[in-house]
């Protein structure tokens, strides 16, 4: 009999340890999750020239973060900020995407240039990271509103600005 309820603790313990292990998932809780954020103008009238630079400065939605460079906090990982098909044309080594991150007022910064110039479109991707138990939608990403934002275009040595020629939007991906 004593045999007997030995192997039952035994079956309560090994079912109770069993039980803890799942398809590994964390058991400290819920995690963050990721959301692309894509960066277009629209162009209000034909453009004559193409955008050789865009500049816009905005705040994410509380519970919404960027990934930023572990050797400088300020900087968005190049990972995490990416060109846009806009310019897709453009090689590599002549096109620059560049953003900045501020975590205390969630203020994104990005630049990009395309020296060659590009149209308009979607000239940049942002992945965003999502706090557990914020629910990020398309509404609330397209509501988003810039601080400041300008498109230039280089005139033999003079900036030409096309500000007022585009308009930029926000997209969930």
């Amino acid at each position: 009999m004593k045999w007997k309820s030995i192997a039952g603790v035994l079956l309560v313990a090994g079912i109770a340890v069993l039980s803890g292990c799942g398809g590994g998932t964390n058991s400290s809780g819920p995690t963050s999750t990721t959301a692309v954020v894509s960066l277009s103008v629209t162009a209000t009238q034909p453009l004559m020239p193409q955008i050789e630079g865009i500049h816009i400065e905005f705040n994410l939605p509380a519970g919404v973060s960027v990934a930023t460079d572990p050797a400088d906090p300020n900087q968005i990982s190049s990972t995490a900020l990416v060109a846009g098909s806009a310019l897709d044309a453009i090689p590599a080594a002549n096109k620059m995407v560049v953003g900045s991150y501020t975590s205390n007022t969630r203020l994104v910064s990005i630049s990009v240039s395309g020296p060659s110039g590009f149209n308009a479109g979607e000239y940049a991707r942002l992945t965003c990271v999502v706090a557990p138990g914020v629910t990020l939608s398309q509404s609330t990403i397209a509501a988003l509103t810039y601080a400041n934002f300008s498109a230039s275009y280089d005139n033999n040595g003079t900036t030409v600005y096309l500000t007022s020629f585009l308009t930029p939007s926000f997209a969930l991906k």
